[in-house]
């Protein structure tokens, strides 16, 4: 068993166990167990450098991983999986956001896979994400999480870091570096 269990990003049997594990704390649905399967397959296989050049690359690749993720759907649709990741570039508002209540985990999966495969800017995507309303908040927060890890945070917009409180801003600096340091790896200034 590796050292930093939690951060074994290569080991996508350990992956998808962790996530699974997680997501079943809070959400019963297999549903909600299959979506964050997806998001952490999807952020190991950026960690573990595969190809995100093109956006071929990204939307193969989010493909494979709700393919992997539906194992945990126990008899759920997985085309209604496959729905929700495979969307259009113009397909935003086609998730239909705003409607359906809140809650539903496909609504987030499906914005962030959006945002993911067709968006080069956090601005952007995230204000177009927000603006479909419904759950604005956890859309655009999962949109958010697959951008930072495809963009990097030098791509986000200065004008949203300097609006942070010091104090938060260096909690996060301290998480991001005691991360960083697990991974034997240097942050960047």
């Amino acid at each position: 068993m590796c050292s930093c269990w939690h951060f074994c990003f290569w080991n996508e049997k350990l992956v998808k166990y962790n996530a699974a594990a997680s997501a079943s704390v809070t959400h019963a649905d297999p549903r909600c167990i299959s979506s964050c399967v997806c998001i952490a397959l999807l952020l190991a296989k950026i960690l573990a450098g595969h190809g995100i050049c093109a956006t071929d690359q990204r939307r193969e690749l989010a493909l494979s991983v709700a393919l992997q993720a539906s194992e945990f759907l126990e008899g759920h649709d997985v085309d209604e999986l496959l729905r929700s990741v495979d969307v259009e570039m113009d397909g935003l508002e086609s998730l239909k956001l705003s409607t359906g209540g809140i809650g539903y985990t496909y609504k987030p999966l499906g914005a962030a896979m959006w945002a993911f495969i067709y968006s080069d800017d956090f601005r952007t995507a995230l204000q177009a994400i927000t603006m479909q309303a419904g759950d604005a908040d956890s859309n655009a927060t999962v949109a958010g999480a697959l951008l930072g890890a495809r963009l990097g945070f030098s791509q986000l917009p200065p004008d949203w870091l300097q609006e942070l409180p010091q104090l938060q801003t260096e909690w996060l600096r301290q998480k991001v570096g005691n991360c960083l340091a697990m991974l034997n790896l240097e942050p960047t200034k």
